[in-house]
């Protein structure tokens, strides 16, 4: 997947794109192909930039995905009250069971 403007770009640049608009599986599996290179870039490149590509990435998997952003936020509320966050950086090594 590209931005909307690459085309553009690229025919700017005198050469020619050969691009085809996608929906449906195809847009989905697309979708996720992106948020996996972008969140490898954000890896490689710590920064607000690659930080904002994820972002919006993940909005258009949610919108895609018949998700909205109210719904996640209303589900991070829930979770913050019941589980808590991940503001204490824990690392679960095991449960041991106790009789």
């Amino acid at each position: 997947m590209v931005r909307d403007k690459i085309p553009e770009v690229i025919a700017s640049k005198g050469e020619l794109p050969l691009y085809t608009k996608i929906s449906g599986d195809i847009l989905l599996g697309a979708v996720i192909e992106k948020v996996k290179e972008e969140l490898g870039e954000f890896i490689s490149d710590p920064s607000a930039k690659e930080a904002a590509v994820i972002l919006e990435i993940l909005s258009l998997l949610f919108k895609i995905s018949g998700i909205e952003q109210d719904n996640i936020q209303l589900n991070i509320i829930e979770k913050r009250e019941n589980f808590g966050g991940f503001d204490l950086n824990l690392l679960l090594e095991m449960v041991i069971e106790v009789d």
